[in-house]
């Protein structure tokens, strides 16, 4: 069995590759969180053309389970301006 580290780690794709799909992506980020801090996130969704940035205050690395009401309303209103 692979350890995590790697399998995370192990591959790159680029921004490039990823507007060439055109597909709308929504990035959901927490203010408080430390292992992927909202700073290192948005920058790196600020380089994607089709990219909606979402951040939830207060929220640590988990907002889908601190803040859900948030991570929710947030998804929700995305999904429904790209049907």
């Amino acid at each position: 069995m692979p350890r995590v580290a790697p399998v995370l780690t192990g591959g790159r794709v680029e921004q490039g590759a990823l507007d060439a799909l055109g597909i709308p992506s929504l990035v959901i980020t927490g203010t408080a969180d430390s292992l992927f801090p909202a700073p290192l996130v948005t920058g790196s969704a600020s380089g994607l053309t089709n990219a909606t940035v979402v951040e939830i205050t207060d929220a640590g690395h988990s907002p889908y389970f601190e803040r859900p009401d948030e991570y929710n309303a947030a998804l929700l209103r995305f999904l429904a301006d790209h049907p």
